[in-house]
C-alpha cells in the first residue's frame, strides 16, 4: 500500500510538472488548427494521424466539404468527418482514434456514423513490477 502511495503522489508531481513544460513551450498566442483549401483541417496544426505533434498526446483532424445538392437544387449538402487520434505514449506507431461522419442536407442529418478503432497506452506511472498506474484505451466498432 505505501508503494501505491508513493507512485500516487509521484504521479501528481510527474503530471503537473510535464504540464507546466509543455505549457511554457507552446507558441505564445492563440493555438489555431490548420485548414487547407480543399476543406481539410487539424490540430495541432499539420499533425496526421501517423505523424505526431511531439507536444500534444494527440490530433484532431478531418475534412468539411459542402456543395449543392444538384445545379437545379439550392439544398446545400455538408459532409463533415472527423477524428480524434491518440498516440501510445511508449510507441509512436500504435494509437487509438475516434471519429463521426455526419452528412447534412441543409441543416438536417442525413446520416451518422461513429467509427472507432486501436489501442494505446495514455499514461503511466511507477513501476510496472510493484506498483504502477496505466491508463489505456481500447476501441472496437
Amino acid at each position: 500500500l505505501a508503494d501505491l502511495i508513493e507512485t500516487l503522489k509521484k504521479a501528481e508531481a510527474d503530471n503537473k510538472e510535464m504540464n507546466e513544460k509543455r505549457v511554457a513551450s507552446f507558441d505564445k498566442g492563440v493555438q489555431q488548427a490548420s485548414e487547407s483549401s480543399n476543406g481539410t483541417f487539424s490540430f495541432p496544426a499539420n499533425c496526421t494521424p501517423t505523424s505526431r505533434n511531439e507536444s500534444y498526446p494527440f490530433c484532431f483532424h478531418g475534412s468539411l466539404q459542402e456543395q449543392n445538392k444538384s445545379t437545379d437544387d439550392t439544398t446545400k449538402t455538408t459532409k463533415v468527418d472527423a477524428a480524434v487520434d491518440f498516440f501510445d505514449i511508449f510507441n509512436p506507431n500504435e494509437s487509438t482514434a475516434i471519429g463521426l461522419k455526419a452528412l447534412y442536407e441543409d441543416e438536417e442529418v442525413q446520416k451518422l456514423d461513429v467509427e472507432a478503432g486501436g489501442h494505446a497506452e495514455l499514461l503511466s506511472y511507477g513501476n510496472k513490477s510493484s506498483a504502477a498506474i496505466s491508463i489505456f484505451l481500447a476501441n472496437h466498432v
